[in-house]
């Protein structure tokens, strides 16, 4: 069980670093969005893999390299382009109009450390432990990472489900987080649709990410069903640490035999992840 213990012990450390350091997941949402939308919008691949959103990702959880091993030339040039983000030198590529609609967008997406998720809000965990969007969009990040790296022979396009995790809660920056079995929920998708389009209306690549916010909620294809498993685990896997931080029995009980009565994972790695960490003791 070393792989699942090396994807859930991550994770955990990442849960802990976003905890004690309180912008480390704004900051690495700006800068993940920002280089996808300017990917898509200068019509270029900077990098053929996903390893820049992994880089990205370390980089805000402050590891200046991998395993401590020698840095390739692609990682150095990685880093080179973090740095050009930082700097927003890249928006200077684009015209004035097209910079503006897309520093919207951006902006759009950093309301989303505004929204606290409501699961958490449910069962009464106190504020310093609730969680925003953006936290929960960096953790799904972590899980995916330490997923790819311990099972490299994996079969999915991994940087369409780096892209579906960074915009999968987009709607949520309007309609907030609507618990499920509530009225509301009944127009949850409809209106969070409407508030997608919104968002990404008045940009070149727009219509590439409503289509693959839409391609998430269907979860027809195996890396809309794979960043599904990870938006459901994450709060599971979490509710584990919360337990034992706040000295309650109930929180992870509740959203495992939630999931599991409604048969969410139904096979490959995350179910596996799913079933050992309710037998592993913390």
């Amino acid at each position: 069980m070393g792989k699942i213990e090396n994807v859930w012990t991550f994770y955990e450390n990442v849960v802990k670093i976003i905890w004690s350091r309180e912008d480390v997941a704004n900051d690495f949402l700006k800068q993940a969005i920002t280089n996808m939308l300017l990917e898509k919008e200068l019509e270029q691949e900077p990098l053929l893999n996903e390893q820049i959103y992994e880089m990205i990702l370390y980089h805000n959880l402050g590891y200046s390299n991998q395993n401590s091993r020698q840095k390739s030339m692609e990682i150095q040039e990685i880093e080179k382009m973090i740095t050009m983000l930082q700097k927003k030198d890249s928006s200077l590529l684009l015209s004035q109009k097209e910079n503006d609609e897309l520093l919207k967008v951006i902006d759009s997406f950093s309301q989303l450390k505004n929204i606290l998720r409501a699961g958490w809000i449910k069962r009464n965990v106190p504020l310093e432990y609730q969680e925003t969007d953006t936290e929960h969009t960096m953790q799904m990040t972590s899980l995916a990472t330490s997923i790819f790296k311990g099972y490299p022979d994996l079969q999915l396009d991994r940087k369409k489900v780096y892209e579906m995790i960074l915009i999968h809660e987009i709607g949520e920056q309007v309609v907030g987080d609507i618990r499920e079995g509530t009225k509301e929920h009944q127009t949850k998708h409809l209106r969070e649709e409407q508030a997608v389009v919104n968002v990404f209306e008045n940009i070149k690549s727009g219509d590439y990410f409503v289509n693959l916010w839409e391609e998430f909620e269907e979860r027809k294809t195996e890396e809309a069903t794979f960043t599904y498993q990870l938006d459901k685990i994450d709060p599971v896997l979490k509710a584990k640490i919360l337990d034992k931080e706040l000295g309650r029995d109930d929180l992870f009980l509740d959203f495992f035999n939630y999931e599991e009565e409604r048969k969410t994972f139904k096979e490959g790695k995350v179910k596996e992840l799913f079933y050992y960490i309710k037998e592993r003791r913390l």
